[in-house]
């Protein structure tokens, strides 16, 4: 029945595909290549989104505290009257965390991009990824992306790497459970 499968999957994949390339996690059969592609497509849409969702809990603890981006040097800290709470259209809270989280989604697509890429060779070679070399793909690409797109991190780089470590983590994980990333090592045919 295996044999019967991998042969099915080498027909569907024009040729492309080896018996070796092919893994059989349960009833599918997927490629490294078609590994590394749903990885990049996860890590590029739905990265993004788990860090707008970290982004927008952690922007009302960050105008308490009085801390990086949220400064004002005559509001003193871990006071709840530094959140914003104007009576007007467009004004208070609810909006400006809409705001917040629409453009860190918008923003955190180009860096969770890149950390895809970044596993993509390992995938190829290996059908996994570790969660390791997530997380540091994550921190690599998300400093890089700051540092050669100029993105405004007032001062709260250091945790904003940070998220991204445990966003590609998240990602890493949810991954793995659904059987993109190998439990185990698959090399790939020469």
């Amino acid at each position: 029945m295996q044999d019967e499968l991998a042969l099915n999957h080498w027909r569907l994949s024009g040729g492309l595909a080896t018996k070796a390339d092919c893994v059989n996690d349960g009833d599918e059969l997927m490629s490294n290549g078609q590994r590394a592609f749903w990885t990049v497509l996860f890590f590029t849409l739905v990265g993004p989104f788990f860090g707008a969702i970290l982004t927008t809990i952690g922007t009302p603890f960050l105008i308490w505290a009085n801390v990086g981006p949220f400064m004002a040097g005559d509001h003193p800290p871990f006071d709840w009257s530094n959140l914003p709470s104007g009576s007007g259209a467009g004004e208070g809270l609810a909006p400006f965390l809409g705001r917040v989280a629409v453009s860190s989604y918008i923003w955190c697509a180009i860096p969770a991009l890149f950390t895809g890429l970044t596993l993509v060779p390992h995938i190829l070679r290996k059908g996994t990824v570790g969660w390791i070399e997530a997380g540091a793909g994550g921190v690599v690409c998300l400093a890089a992306s700051v540092a050669v797109l100029g993105f405004k991190h007032g001062g709260i780089l250091v945790y904003l790497c940070l998220a991204a470590s445990g966003v590609a983590i998240l990602c890493w994980l949810i991954l793995r459970l659904a059987g993109v990333l190998s439990a185990s090592a698959t090399p790939a045919s020469p």
